[in-house]
C-alpha cells in the first residue's frame, strides 16, 4: 500500500512533468544567433549602442536630447514624447524595420537552431525580438522533426502576419492566409517606449494572455539575452504576476546572458525568490544549461538530476556542429525514441 508520502512524490513528480519548458528571448540572444553577423556579415544590437551599431546616427543630426545615454530605449522613448520628433520616429522606426527584415540565417547551425531543436510541442518560445531569423531557424528545424515548440512574438515581428478570419498567425511572406485565402495584417512593432500598447493589436494582445497562463504552469523557465529594460516594465510585471506570484519550490529558472552576475540577480530578484532561489546563470546555451544537457528532455532531466537522485551524465548533449547533418546525427538516438513514445534521458552507459 502506498503511503501518504510516496503518493506526494508521485503528484510532485507529475506536475514537473507535465508543465511545459518556457524560453523568454531578449536582444542578446540575437546576438548569440549571429555573432559574426547574418549570411550577409550584417550585424544585429543590443539596445546600447543602437542606434551607432546600426549606423543612423544622422537621424539625431541637430537633436538636443536630454538623455546622455546611448541606449535606444532611452532615446526613442524621449524622442517619442515630442510631437515635434514624429517623423524622426517614423524614419527610425522604417529603418528598423528594414533592417530585421533583411537578416539572413547563416547556413551553420546557430543558437535559434540549438534553441528550438532542444524543446518540443510542449514547450514555449516567447521572444521579444522583431528579426525573422527564429522564424527561418525553425523552417529549416522543421526538416529534422514537426515536434518544435510554438513561438510568440510579444512585440510583433518583421515576417509575422495575422489572419483575422482564422483567428492565426501566420507568416508574412507566405501572402495569403494558408487556410482561408484571406488577406494577412502585418503584426505592428512595438518600439520602446515606457507605455506600450499591448491590447490594440488581437496578435499581441493575445500573444500575452498566451504567455502569462505559460508561465502560470511552467516547470522551467529560462530567460535568454533579455535584460528587462525600464522600457519593458509593465511587461516584467506582468511576468512576475504570471511567475513570481507564488513560491515554486519544485520549478527551476535559468538565465542565459553575458551581463554580471551581479546585475542579472538584481534584474530578476522575484523569479529568483519565487524559485525559492533555484537559479543558475550561463554563458551561452552549451554552458551547462538543462537545453543543452538534456536536449528535447530538460523537463525529464531536470527530474532525474533533482528528485531521482540519479548522478549520472546524459548520452546525448548540445555541442556546436558544423552541419546540419552532423546535428541530425547527433539529435538521432533522441527523435528515434520520440518515434516510439519514449521521452526518457538517455544516459552515457546507453550509447
Amino acid at each position: 500500500m502506498t503511503d501518504d508520502s510516496e503518493l506526494i512524490q508521485q503528484q510532485i513528480e507529475t506536475n514537473i512533468l507535465s508543465g511545459p519548458h518556457v524560453v523568454i528571448l531578449g536582444a542578446g540572444a540575437t546576438c548569440a544567433a549571429i555573432p559574426n553577423g547574418d549570411k550577409n556579415g550584417k550585424k544585429s544590437s543590443v539596445m546600447n549602442d543602437f542606434i551607432k551599431n546600426l549606423q543612423m546616427e544622422d537621424l539625431l543630426t541637430g537633436i538636443q536630447l536630454k538623455t546622455s545615454s546611448h541606449n535606444l530605449e532611452d532615446i526613442y522613448s524621449e524622442l517619442y514624447e515630442k510631437p515635434e520628433y514624429r517623423d524622426v520616429c517614423s524614419e527610425m522606426e522604417k529603418r528598423i524595420f528594414d533592417f530585421y527584415s533583411s537578416l539572413e540565417i547563416p547556413d551553420k547551425p546557430t543558437a535559434y537552431d540549438y534553441l528550438i531543436l532542444s524543446l518540443r510541442k510542449k514547450d514555449w518560445i516567447f521572444t521579444f525580438n522583431w528579426d525573422s531569423l527564429l522564424i527561418q531557424a525553425y523552417a529549416r528545424c522543421y526538416r529534422l522533426t514537426n515536434n518544435l515548440p510554438e513561438l510568440v512574438f510579444l512585440h510583433g515581428n518583421v515576417n509575422v502576419a495575422y489572419c483575422e478570419r482564422c483567428n492565426k498567425p501566420q507568416r508574412m511572406d507566405f501572402g495569403r492566409c494558408c487556410d482561408c485565402g484571406g488577406e494577412l495584417i502585418q503584426t505592428p512593432l512595438l518600439y520602446p517606449v515606457r507605455n506600450k500598447d499591448y491590447t490594440s493589436s488581437e496578435y499581441i494582445r493575445k500573444a500575452w494572455k498566451v504567455l502569462t497562463l505559460t508561465l502560470d504552469e511552467a516547470s522551467v523557465l529560462t530567460v535568454f539575452g533579455y535584460s528587462a529594460p525600464k522600457s519593458d516594465a509593465a511587461a516584467v510585471e506582468l511576468m512576475k504576476k504570471a511567475f513570481a506570484n507564488r513560491t515554486r519550490w519544485y520549478n527551476q529558472f535559468e538565465v542565459i546572458d553575458i551581463a554580471p552576475r551581479e546585475t542579472i540577480y538584481t534584474s530578476w530578484s522575484d523569479f529568483i525568490t519565487a524559485v525559492h532561489e533555484h537559479i543558475t546563470v550561463h554563458r551561452t546555451i552549451f554552458d551547462g544549461t538543462l537545453l543543452s544537457e538534456f536536449p528535447r528532455r530538460s523537463i525529464e532531466g531536470y527530474l532525474k538530476r533533482n528528485f531521482k537522485g540519479w548522478w549520472g551524465e546524459s548520452g546525448v548533449q548540445l555541442c556546436e556542429c558544423q552541419t546540419f547533418d552532423e546535428l541530425r546525427e547527433l539529435l538521432k538516438p533522441l527523435l528515434e525514441n520520440e518515434a516510439d513514445g519514449d521521452y526518457s534521458v538517455i544516459s552515457s552507459n546507453q550509447r
